[in-house]
Formats: structure tokens, C-alpha cells, sequence
């Protein structure tokens, strides 16, 4: 079968895709230059780790109930209000954003993200086919990426008008298209089946029901084998994605690249990412899931090792080490949450797809002041400290080599392991992380 782009995709999916990049252009560029844009703006290196790690624990406390509340709302009503909540909201603050309290009530807002992270990627995925799934994950991935290719004209503006006026602009037009995005796939995308059922199901259920649920699901599923993996895989390149805090600072401050350099990775991982999705992804579509996740994340490790290798103003071991760091994310995220869909029954996503993103956000919290800690003593530590979340991954991904493209077969034996009376709902998984899909 010819490998398709979008044409074959679910509405909610295809549409979703197509509007991304009113998220993915503004969003992708000012979240590049976050640090740089704090560090404009006054704030030092503590001040921005505290944010981070603030922001991180009301993520945790948001992703304990993202199951409950997408449950209760639906997958599309959860989608529209929380994108509303942690991105509209905190753009314009970060906008006009002058201190460390705003930039804090600004992160803390972004915080509630994690809801939507979930309900997000239940909304363009719970209507595709196995197959589908990966791909779905990977082109909405593909749009955040294609987007810095725009990060050079950023850059441009910057060298011409100032950092801090330039990225205040950016927040201010992000605000603005953002908004647009979210109020356009809300009319046009439909709540998914599933959706519906769980609606239906838990109309009277507390959202702390769904959450004990969750957890205790959680617990047990990590005794098992198709599923501790996975959980694991999920929690160290999360915690990977956190602690990279301070990459831009790093090759500005340390390493003395201009701003035209910096500005032109994102567009070299664009296109990575691109030739991964066409040339790549066609040719593994019947391999196993799992050796797709074990690949990402070896060629993450070594991403990680070349550029703890990266001369001041050496252009070549750092052109090599953005392409190997942006292939390996690109189709380790795209397998690994493809990977935890297929790996819970419908009956069980909702509560345990929230409870491995809680757990997920558990160990991230203190990660911005790690960070921050780690790079003031030796910016070498921190990413060492990233390397070695990818390599660890990679040896727990080799118990998942023998696991079958499809895991949902093996996944029903766990979760019946894991959730014996589990109720005949329908129920929830946007990591992102991963945030997956939005840095």
C-alpha cells in the first residue's frame, strides 16, 4: 500500500494536523528562545530553574485529575477550555512580562497544559486504526519541527531589533493565533466514540475515583512485563525532554555561537525529521513498534554523545549532533507514544494513560532547579545527565524487542493482570512531553 500523508487519516486527526501550525509557528519559536527571553528580561539562571520546577509540580497536580476531567468533559470540550487556559492565557502574559512573578503566573498557567496533553492526543487518535497511530503522532510532531525553519527569521529580527522586543512581539501574535487554532478545531472536530461512551460512563463519577483508579492500575501494571518497559521508557525520556533546559544558553554563552547559527538547528532538525517521515517511517510500517522505540533511542544516545563533543564554534560535530538529536526524538516519540496507546485496552487509557503521566510529572518537579544546578557547576554534567536517560532507556527498551507490532494483544492480557473488574467504558493518552507533539 502507498504510503499516504494525511488523505487516509480519521477528520479529527487530518484536521487537527492541517491547523497545527497556527500552534506550531509562534509556539516553536518562543519556546526556543524561552531562556534567552527570560534571561532579557532580567531574570537569572535560579530565578528560571524555580519557574521551571514550579510550573513542573503544577503540571504533576493537573495531570493527577486529566484523566477525570477528560472522562467527565469529553475528549474535545477538555481540549478546547484547557488550551485556552495553558496557552492563550500564558502567551499574552509572556507578552509584557517584566518580572519573576509574572513570568511565574505565566508558567504556572502553562502548567495546566498536562490536561491537554491527554485529552489532546485521545481527540486524533482514539478513531484511528494501529497503524494509523504512529503516523499521526509523527506528523503532528513533523508540523511543531517544520516550523523552525521559520527560527532563522526570528533570529534576523532579533539581530535587528532587540531580543526582548522581538520575542515580546512573537507572545503577542502567538496569543492571537493560538486562539484562532483552538476555536477552529473545535468546529472542526467531532468527539471521538469513545469519547463518548466514557462521557456516558462516568457522569457520575468523581474525578478522585478515576485518579485512585488510575494509580492502582498503575501500580500493577508495572509488575508486569509488556508494561514496566514502557512505563520506564516513558518517565526517563520525559525527564531527558525536562532537564534540556539550557541547550541555547549553552551554545550562546559557552560555546560562543552567533545567533544565525542557533537560529538554523531548527530548521536542520525540520528537515531530519522530515526525511525520517518519508523515508524512514514507510519502511518500518510492519516492523515491531518496540524495535522502532529501541532505534530512537540509541540514535538519541548518540545524538547526546556527540554533542558533549561540540568544539566552541566547530560547525560540523554540531551539525552532526543536531541531526542525530533531532531523528532519534522524532521517531522515538512517535513509536513510544503510538506504543502506549496500543499497549492499554480502551477500557483502561484514560485512567492509566493519566496515571503514567503523573508519574511522569512526579519525577520531573524538581528537574528545572536540577538543571539549573547542574549546568551553573558544569553545563558538561547536564548533559551527560540527558545522555544517560536515553541510554538507560535504550537498555530497558531491549526487554520490548520480542513484542509484536500490535500490542494490544499482549496489552489485554497485562491490563486484565492490572484491572480485573474494570468497567465497561470506554475511557484515556498527548505526552510533549511528551509532550510529544508541543516542546
Amino acid at each position: 500500500m502507498r504510503f499516504k500523508l494525511l488523505a487516509d487519516l480519521p477528520p479529527n486527526a487530518r484536521n487537527s494536523i492541517l491547523w497545527e501550525p497556527l500552534w506550531a509557528v509562534p509556539g516553536t519559536i518562543s519556546i526556543y528562545y524561552a531562556t534567552l527571553y527570560q534571561k532579557a528580561a532580567g531574570l537569572d539562571t535560579l530565578q528560571i530553574g524555580l519557574i521551571a520546577s514550579a510550573g513542573l509540580y503544577l503540571a504533576f497536580c493537573a495531570q493527577l485529575v486529566a484523566g477525570g476531567i477528560t472522562n467527565r468533559l469529553g475528549r474535545r470540550r477538555t481540549t478546547l477550555i484547557f488550551d485556552l487556559l495553558s496557552w492563550s492565557v500564558p502567551m499574552f502574559i509572556w507578552s509584557f512580562a517584566d518580572s519573576f512573578w509574572l513570568f511565574l503566573l505565566a508558567g504556572l498557567c502553562s502548567a495546566l497544559s498536562r490536561v491537554v496533553n491527554l485529552s489532546f492526543f485521545l481527540l486524533v487518535t482514539e478513531d484511528a486504526t494501529e497503524e494509523q497511530r504512529p503516523r499521526i503522532f509523527a506528523a503532528i510532531k513533523l508540523v511543531v519541527m517544520a516550523a523552525g525553519l521559520l527560527t532563522p527569521l526570528a533570529g534576523v529580527a532579533m539581530a535587528s531589533f532587540g531580543t526582548l522586543p522581538t520575542l515580546r512581539g512573537v507572545y503577542l501574535l502567538g496569543g492571537v493565533s493560538m486562539t484562532a487554532l483552538f476555536l477552529i478545531r473545535n468546529h472542526l472536530t467531532v468527539e471521538t466514540a469513545a469519547g463518548h461512551q466514557a462521557t456516558a460512563a462516568h457522569a457520575s463519577t468523581g474525578i478522585l475515583t478515576g485518579l485512585a483508579k488510575g494509580l492502582g492500575m498503575l501500580g500493577r501494571a508495572c509488575r508486569t512485563r509488556q508494561l514496566w518497559p514502557v512505563v520506564a521508557i516513558c518517565l526517563l525520556t520525559n525527564l531527558a525532554v525536562q532537564i534540556n533546559l539550557f541547550q541555547v544558553v549553552n551554545l550562546a554563552d559557552d560555546l560562543h555561537y552567533g545567533t544565525a547559527s542557533i537560529a538554523a538547528l531548527p530548521a536542520v532538525a525540520a528537515v531530519t525529521a522530515f526525511a525520517c517521515y518519508l523515508g524512514l517511517m514507510p519502511r518500518w510500517r510492519d516492523r515491531p513498534m518496540a524495535r522502532s522505540v529501541l532505534i530512537g533511542l540509541t540514535v538519541s544516545s548518540l545524538g547526546w554523545l556527540a554533542f558533549l563533543a561540540v568544539p566552541a564554534g566547530g560547525l560540523g560535530v554540531l551539525l552532526v549532533s543536531t541531526v542525530l538529536t533531532a531523528a532519534g526524538p522524532f521517531l522515538l516519540e512517535s513509536y513510544r507514544d503510538a506504543l502506549v496507546v496500543s499497549s492499554i485496552p480502551p477500557v483502561d487509557r484514560a485512567e492509566l494513560s493519566s496515571a503514567i503521566q503523573s508519574a511522569t510529572a512526579l519525577v520531573a518537579i524538581p528537574s528545572g532547579y536540577l538543571a539549573a544546578l547542574l549546568y551553573d557547576h558544569d553545563p558538561q554534567l547536564l548533559f551527560g545527565a540527558v545522555l544517560a536517560c536515553y541510554a538507560v532507556s535504550a537498555a530497558v527498551a531491549l526487554v520490548l524487542r520480542g513484542q509484536p507490532t500490535s500490542a494490544v494483544p499482549q496489552a489485554r492480557s497485562a491490563a486484565s493482570v492490572a484491572a480485573p473488574s474494570a468497567p465497561s467504558a470506554v475511557s484515556v493518552a498527548r505526552t510533549t512531553g511528551s509532550d510529544a507533539a508541543r516542546p
